[in-house]
């Protein structure tokens, strides 16, 4: 009797350390699986600009182009409206100013997408509003009179998580642009277009969607990102560890 008395409390402690080992196990699982996906979903990166130089040396060109841009790893969120944004100034925009603009030239990249619009009073050659086309933020330019030398470009964007997001480049235009704006093209007219005529041999064209085009129409559906797919396996990581963990606290319970 003092025998089995004395033995009994064994069992009991071993249960007792295999489930804290067990919760601790589960804990960290549960951990890294919150983790994982919080890398996965990072910010983007830029990885090209027009002109170049958002990502290396400055590119050069022959005058100030008449569209800016900036491309991302990823896709960007679209601008709010104007009734949604904060002191009528988006957080989706590009700035250009050339080298003229000493308030730009001494200043770095955080702290020139920081300036407010009118903070400097220099000439912004951006004419218009920022527009998102996926993952590209591009921006009209007003060119007329642009002189050469170095221009900077300042952008601010809002990543697809959420986030906002700002930096700056260079680049170099060899020649000063015309003074004059170039005219648009006159819109055709009632009496500048002929009458169109029926011809006996003009049959409609119709368009047709062939094989090889339905597969690439079907893939620029997208298949789910990799961030989702990884929040998915760990998701079921998580569900079978916790079965796991609480088909072992019953066994220790029994035992």
């Amino acid at each position: 009797m003092v025998t089995d008395m004395m033995s009994s409390p064994v069992p009991a402690r071993r249960g007792s350390s295999r489930l804290r080992a067990l919760v601790a196990l589960g804990a960290a699982v549960l951990l890294t699986s919150f983790l994982t996906p919080t890398a996965a979903f990072g910010h983007s990166s830029v990885v090209g600009s027009s002109p170049e130089g958002a990502t290396g040396e400055p590119g050069i060109v022959e005058v100030l182009p008449e569209n800016v841009s900036v491309t991302f790893s990823d896709d960007l969120t679209e601008p709010l409206p104007a009734d949604q944004q904060q002191g009528a100034e988006s957080n989706t925009q590009i700035r250009v100013f050339d080298e003229t603009c000493a308030a730009v030239a001494d200043l770095g990249a955080d702290e020139l997408a920081g300036l407010a619009e009118g903070a400097v009073d220099c000439r912004n050659y951006a004419t218009g509003d920022a527009v998102v086309e996926g993952p590209t933020l591009s921006q009209g330019l007003d060119v007329a009179g642009a002189p050469a030398g170095t221009f900077t470009v300042v952008w601010q964007a809002v990543y697809g998580d959420g986030h906002p997001g700002s930096g700056a480049f260079t680049f170099v235009a060899e020649s000063a642009a015309s003074a004059e704006e170039t005219p648009a093209p006159a819109e055709p007219t009632a009496e500048d277009s002929p009458a169109p005529t029926a011809n006996a041999n003009d049959t409609p064209s119709t368009e047709t969607t062939t094989g090889a085009d339905a597969a690439a129409d079907a893939d620029d559906q997208g298949t789910p990102a990799a961030p989702i797919i990884v929040a998915i396996v760990g998701g079921a990581i998580v569900l079978a560890l916790i079965a796991f963990i609480v088909v072992m606290i019953a066994r220790s319970r029994r035992s």
